[in-house]
């Protein structure tokens, strides 16, 4: 077991390896010269101590040389500050050289998508169709959140494009549905994947979907982390949905037709496109939200006149029961547990406003 731990440190950090064996041999050589300087010259320098030797040998080694300090005696000069200079010097540029080379290797396997990502709470994006789908994806992300890190797992690239390095989006290289690939991008530690379609022109593409969404639900069921409300799956053809529910994603986005129904609407009512820009959009305006509800047994319609009337701009437009939505109802729609209030608000948040004054106007109403 140890020798094959060996191993597996040996080839997984060959180059953390190098620098430290070259360390440790530059320290070692550095140790040998200081002794043998004290052990040449002790005699003959008044004052000379042991970490004054030593302290020579490093200034001689790195070819600093302040003068501080330096050989008297044949020995000392011939046998210990000459092989210093040639072995010490040349040593120091070899552990110099290394260090570089691993630099230098470290950004290439980062910049061509093989090295591995230690990130937390960040997204990843399974395919990446174009790079201007994928800036455009991580853009409206980093509306909610600035900092927000994003990884593109992806086969055809190959190394990570310029404008995803000034974006900072980190690239992966690989297959979505490969195991191997998702360990490299922190599957574990992340808040959410996105698996797009290869080809939003190809319905072929929806077969790869699933694998790669199964894939994601599998390898996270053998580390018992719960990802269901996390996966985010894009539909190329609607035909294909039933495939693609038996995965278990949290949403399944159908991208085909969108275009036509707004461009039919847009006849019919010239400038709803606009609407549906703001209203799908983090950039401006306000935006629809699903959050769970604390208020328990009251009324649908209280909530939403209670939203009409409150200080922070919010608006109630119904709840989704069991994966179905209702919006206005003729009978009293009263608040379930497992309900999920639909929000048209710029802000989330400002429905906690409105849910604590109905919990506290409800706890100082008197009792009849």
């Amino acid at each position: 077991m140890i020798v094959l731990f060996r191993k597996w440190f040996l080839k997984s950090h060959l180059s953390t390896v190098k620098i430290f064996n070259a360390t440790l041999l530059a320290l070692g050589l550095n140790l040998c010269f200081g002794f043998g300087f004290y052990w040449a010259e002790a005699g003959h320098q008044e004052g000379l101590t042991l970490t004054d030797s030593i302290w020579w040998a490093m200034v001689t080694m790195t070819t600093v040389g302040y003068g501080d300090y330096y050989p008297v005696t044949f020995i000392g000069r011939f046998f210990i500050a000459y092989p210093c200079f040639l072995i010490g010097i040349g040593f120091i540029g070899f552990l110099f050289g290394i260090i570089v080379d691993s630099v230098l290797e470290q950004i290439s396997k980062k910049k061509k998508g093989y090295s591995n990502m230690h990130l937390k709470n960040h997204y990843i994006i399974c395919n990446s169709p174009s790079n201007e789908k994928i800036l455009k994806i991580v853009k409206e992300l980093r509306q909610m959140d600035s900092s927000l890190q994003v990884i593109v797992i992806d086969q055809e690239l190959e190394e990570q494009p310029p404008e995803f390095k000034q974006q900072q989006i980190h690239f992966i290289k690989g297959d979505g549905s490969s195991e191997k690939a998702l360990h490299r991008a922190a599957l574990y530690n992340c808040a959410g994947v996105l698996i797009l379609a290869k080809n939003s022109a190809s319905s072929a593409c929806d077969a790869e979907t699933f694998a790669a969404g199964t894939v994601v639900k599998m390898v996270l069921a053998k580390s018992e982390t719960d990802l269901s409300q996390k996966l985010i799956l894009e539909l190329v053809d609607r035909n294909n949905r039933d495939l693609l529910e038996k995965v278990g994603a949290s949403g399944i986005v159908a991208t085909e037709g969108i275009s036509d129904h707004l461009l039919v609407q847009e006849i019919y009512n010239p400038g709803l496109s606009d609407i549906f820009d703001q209203l799908i959009s983090y950039q401006f305006g306000s935006e629809f939200y699903l959050v769970p509800s604390q208020l328990i047994g009251q009324s649908l319609k209280a909530i939403q006149i209670a939203a009409l009337h409150h200080s922070d701009p919010i608006q109630i437009l119904g709840l989704v029961r069991n994966g179905e939505t209702h919006f206005s109802s003729k009978q009293a729609l009263l608040i379930e547990k497992s309900d999920q209030l639909l929000l048209l608000t710029p802000d989330p948040n400002n429905y906690q406003g409105l849910e604590q004054s109905l919990i506290s106007s409800k706890q100082t109403t008197p009792a009849r």
